[in-house]
């Protein structure tokens, strides 16, 4: 079926994408330049269906030429069409996976701009793509930039080429923690705290042990982490933050207010929840980079006082602030969040409720797995596992409703 929805900015790309001036493209799609430069003002919109057909077909043709591997056997394509127009239109390059392409003898400005660029393409919409198929070109991408390291250049550019692969890898790492592929995940973040280690930059560091406490965290692991290493890689982080953006700095104190609760430590989890807080509002030291690294600017997009709440109702849950935590979690709820930040959310007002409504708490988090699937959070599968532990005594028709959704065990028999 032809998608019957063209938006100005989806145009735009298109063209860019083919090359085609106004009237070029005016002519393959069978309208007038007029009618293209109606678009283009974003007057009017494509309703014709014959020209809908044209501009779906030549759409696919364009990303059928520059990125074949995002189409599955079936034809259909992997990614939304206007998230792929918008990565080529910006001047990404997405490399087949598993393609190695030979190194260059001399690597210049020109090439290192292209890689950044692509990286902030390619995080640019990290909020709205399911992980699983972002992870692919970002991976192809990371290898695509490594390679580069093989060429001949000057010092300063391989201390900058060091961090752009550095701060991909750890971007790399979060889309694979999010999938639940946690081997993967180990293996970018040693790769990116051995890149940024050579470039001695901290704040690609600090945002990789970071990545690596988020994964040690026992309610990301289904209650399999390990508190006291994760708290220990966390406070690593917030030391090599200092000098990093408002933004990087508010995320790590956020994260390691989460560790300190989830070791039962209250006073060291109001104390680093109190520092992101601050840290959010503050004006002095750097800023974020307009463009760039996609553990900055992109990654950061949506971090803001609501996540910091979100955060600290987390934090009330595991240091059995019980009211306080429903409380502040249902606020949340209330606040735009991505469909992960909901799920995450649900799930954690779920556990919260689980010992005085335990229906209700069935019914958040079978609606956080649903959000989970649609979105391609894996990882929240393991997440709302660890709340499960808190209902498996309970025998209702809502719990039960629940396990079996997640193809559990009923609760009265779950070990």
């Amino acid at each position: 079926m032809v998608d019957e929805v063209w938006t100005t900015e989806e145009l735009r790309d298109l063209r860019s994408c083919h090359g085609s001036s106004k009237g070029e493209f005016a002519r393959l799609v069978g309208v007038d330049i007029r009618t293209v430069q109606r678009w283009d003002a974003g007057d009017t919109r494509p309703a014709d269906k014959r020209v809908l057909a044209r501009l779906h077909n030549l759409a696919r043709q364009v990303i059928a030429k520059k990125a074949p591997w995002l189409f599955d056997p079936q034809g259909a394509l992997l990614m939304e069409r206007r998230d792929v127009l918008r990565l080529l239109a910006g001047g990404a390059c997405l490399p087949a996976p598993g393609v190695s392409l030979a190194a260059p003898r001399r690597v210049s400005d020109a090439q290192l701009n292209h890689i950044e660029a692509t990286t902030t393409a390619l995080v640019g919409v990290y909020h709205d793509v399911d992980p699983q198929v972002l992870l692919a070109p970002v991976t192809a991408h990371l290898d695509e930039a490594s390679r580069l390291l093989r060429g001949s250049m000057r010092s300063e550019q391989r201390d900058r080429l060091l961090s752009l692969t550095g701060d991909l890898a750890t971007f790399a790492a979060y889309l694979a923690i999010f999938c639940d592929r946690r081997g993967q995940a180990d293996a970018y973040l040693k790769l990116a705290q051995s890149r940024a280690g050579e470039a001695g930059d901290r704040r690609v560091l600090a945002q990789s042990f970071a990545a690596q406490g988020y994964l040690d965290l026992p309610h990301i692991n289904g209650q399999q982490g390990d508190p006291e290493n994760a708290v220990a890689l966390l406070e690593r982080a917030d030391q090599l933050a200092v000098d990093a953006p408002a933004l990087v700095r508010s995320f790590v104190a956020a994260l390691l207010g989460e560790a300190r609760a989830t070791a039962a430590n209250a006073g060291g989890s109001d104390e680093a929840l109190d520092a992101a807080r601050c840290a959010l509002h503050r004006t002095s030291g750097p800023p974020m980079p307009a463009a760039g690294f996609c553990s900055t600017a992109g990654f950061y997009a949506r971090w803001d006082a609501g996540r910091i709440e979100g955060y600290e109702g987390t934090c009330a849950l595991f240091l059995d602030r019980t009211e306080r935590a429903v409380r502040i979690l249902q606020a949340t709820l209330d606040s735009p969040l991505t469909p992960r930040g909901q799920a995450n959310s649900l799930t954690d007002l779920g556990a919260a409720l689980s010992k005085s409504e335990p229906d209700e708490a069935a019914t958040c988090l079978l609606e956080a797995h649903e959000l989970n699937l649609a979105s391609g959070y894996t990882l929240g599968y393991q997440r709302i596992l660890g709340a499960c532990e808190r209902l498996k005594g309970v025998d209702s028709s809502a719990v039960r409703k629940l396990f079996k959704r997640l193809h559990l065990p009923p609760p009265g028999a779950w070990a």
